[in-house]
């Protein structure tokens, strides 16, 4: 089990993580089961996060400090964190998302995506699918944060009464 990104773990400013058709599939670790991404940036263009497990947050992807990803058609399916983020956990960092697919991942807080307290993270999602997401608060999208999040042209689907939390 790793402590940090199960199978990429990402923590110098100077990096850019360029991923495409690329499938991280079945990984593990505390934070950020398959990605962990602290101050670089990355581009992820038809990338596939599925089936992946965090001890605490981020199941799929842990979005860390100044951090930034531009994904263009990801899909983040059947991952798991215990704590906030099933999907993908934002603590500071900017994500943009287009044309992505965000289904049946589990976390106690933001089954498909949490964003985290009082370090104004930034969501930009557009044309986004979400369905079957599963979580206590916020089934598609828990977030309690000064940051900003903007959700357009998307679909969030059987996701429960509480599919946002927004604090």
């Amino acid at each position: 089990l790793a402590g940090e990104g199960g199978a990429i773990r990402a923590k110098d400013d100077t990096l850019f993580l360029d991923l495409a058709r690329v499938n991280l599939d079945g990984n593990t670790a505390v934070q950020g089961g398959a990605v962990y991404l602290s101050v670089g940036s990355g581009v992820f263009d038809e990338v596939r996060l599925s089936d992946n497990g965090a001890i605490q947050e981020g199941g799929g992807l842990y979005l860390l400090d100044e951090g930034t990803i531009d994904a263009t058609r990801l899909v983040v399916a059947g991952n798991l964190a215990l704590e906030k983020g099933g999907g993908m956990y934002i603590r500071g960092g900017t994500l943009t998302w287009t044309n992505g697919l965000c289904v049946d991942n589990y976390a106690l807080y933001g089954g498909c995506v949490a964003a985290a307290l009082d370090v104004e993270p930034e969501l930009d999602a557009r044309q986004i699918t979400a369905a079957f997401n599963t979580a206590s608060k916020g089934s598609f999208l828990y977030a309690e944060s000064d940051g900003e999040v903007v959700l357009r042209n998307s679909i969030v689907w059987s996701t429960g009464p509480d599919a946002a939390e927004l604090f």
